[in-house]
């Protein structure tokens, strides 16, 4: 569901069953919640009662989740998913990956790149999991080096968040002998690197389609228990609920701005600051080590965050650095995605071999392969031309024409489907005779993007 409101939209009754995806932050901002069936009616009645404009953003939250598992079973079965280019440690970067199949990537990047990567566990978890640690640098370097702190998944149900820190370390231990500026960081600075911080809260909404256990959040610390008081004149009623919210477990102005009190909150900070084994293990570790940067990745939402969060308008001393770098990153994103949007394409075009070539001015194209339908197997299928691309301003197809074969080159590569006569090709004969015509009736094409 997603509001538009001037409030916090979590006040009165409503509050306890709200499980916010976008938090209220200020007046006239969007608000995205998850609520459940059960309650919804009653919830859009006083976003009603109350003028709050609102619109549903899933009507099933489940159903997607569902769809989403069916599809990634489908596809973690296709061989042309597997992203490793490398071939030196076989691991799939388009797919989800369980927190054993993270330890073993980690080990296998350690025995393969011994000179540039070391693992070692920082903490244990309250189920037994060790928290794992990749440092990358080069070790054949010497010196003092500044470190940079980068972890993921310290919310179980944004798995989007470990992946993205396992491309990560991806880039910085398979690109270092092909990118300087890589090279660079690797050789200069050393990367302390946690993909999975709460590995008992991921592998726990790993375990079912439930949105109570795949929207997960906390860790899975034991179950603490309250008393509710029922009414004036009936016994107060026990509730116990299991996890703290890792991210507001530190101690930095625990407890005073944006957590709760209670254990069955989605943000409940913990007895006090650093009472679980995750938070416990990164205070532990940095205090030991030079630390320059501390990154943390999270989902959902397309935000830069940095310090300070406890107080609005509180800002640290190098707050014009890092709006500097939010601008750059800004400008990047932006160019990026124009470059996406106005790419060109570029044909592909179909080769057929031909009865030797007429003189001008009449070409008449008699091809030796009957054209295919769509049902019919590969191996009857007339093969592409081997495509050899020119600039990409005219995105045209370049080829070296055979003798006693026609080749057939787009001189306008089409933007979309358009009808045959809209089309202009260059008729290149093994005489070197050449003339722009329509193409044939049985000329066919389609568009690939670059």
């Amino acid at each position: 569901m997603e509001s538009a409101t001037d409030d916090t939209g979590s006040g009165g009754s409503t509050a306890e069953f709200l499980d916010f995806w976008k938090s209220p932050s200020e007046a006239g901002k969007e608000v995205h919640v998850m609520i459940s069936d059960e309650k919804t009616p009653k919830f859009l009645q006083e976003l009603d009662d109350h003028s709050i404009a609102h619109s549903v953003m899933i009507d099933d939250v489940q159903k997607v989740i569902v769809e989403q598992k069916e599809k990634r079973d489908k596809l973690r079965k296709q061989v042309r998913l597997h992203d490793w280019r490398e071939q030196k440690v076989q691991f799939n970067l388009a797919q989800y990956h369980s927190f054993a199949d993270v330890i073993n990537y980690l080990n296998s990047l350690a025995i393969t790149y011994p000179e540039l990567v070391s693992v070692q566990p920082i903490g244990t978890t309250h189920e037994g999991r060790q928290i794992p640690l990749i440092k990358i640098t080069n070790k054949r370097n010497g010196g003092t080096k500044r470190g940079i702190w980068v972890d993921g998944g310290i919310h179980a149900r944004e798995w989007v968040s470990p992946s993205t820190v396992l491309y990560f370390i991806h880039q910085l231990v398979t690109q270092y002998d092909k990118d300087a500026q890589i090279r660079q960081f690797v050789d200069q600075l050393e990367w302390y690197i946690v993909p999975l911080l709460n590995p008992d809260g991921y592998e726990y909404s790993r375990s079912s389609n439930d949105p109570e256990i795949r929207l997960w959040r906390k860790n899975r610390s034991p179950p603490k228990c309250i008393q509710q008081a029922t009414g004036l004149f009936q016994p107060p009623t026990t509730t116990c609920c299991q996890g703290v919210d890792l991210n507001r477990n530190f101690d930095w102005f625990f407890g005073q701005v944006g957590s709760s009190t209670d254990p069955c909150s989605e943000i409940y900070q913990g007895a006090y600051a650093f009472s679980e084994p995750e938070t416990a293990a990164v205070r532990d570790f940095v205090q030991r080590h030079r630390i320059s940067t501390f990154l943390t990745f999270h989902s959902y939402s397309q935000i830069l965050m940095y310090p300070f969060g406890h107080q609005v308008r509180t800002y640290s001393n190098d707050l014009n650095d890092l709006s500097q770098k939010k601008k750059e990153l800004e400008k990047k994103k932006k160019s990026k995605s124009n470059s996406k949007s106005s790419k060109k394409l570029k044909p592909t075009v179909t080769r057929k071999p031909l009865a030797p070539p007429l003189p001008p001015p009449q070409p008449k194209i008699v091809p030796q392969v009957p054209i295919q339908s769509k049902s019919t197997t590969d191996e009857t299928m007339t093969p592409p031309i081997q495509q050899i691309p020119t600039s990409h301003e005219t995105g045209s197809v370049v080829t070296s024409p055979a003798p006693s074969e026609e080749v057939i080159r787009v001189e306008e590569a089409p933007r979309e489907e358009v009808p045959r006569e809209e089309v202009t090709v260059l008729c290149t004969y093994g005489n070197g005779w050449t003339k722009k015509s329509k193409p044939p009736r049985d000329f066919t094409f389609s568009i690939e993007s670059e």
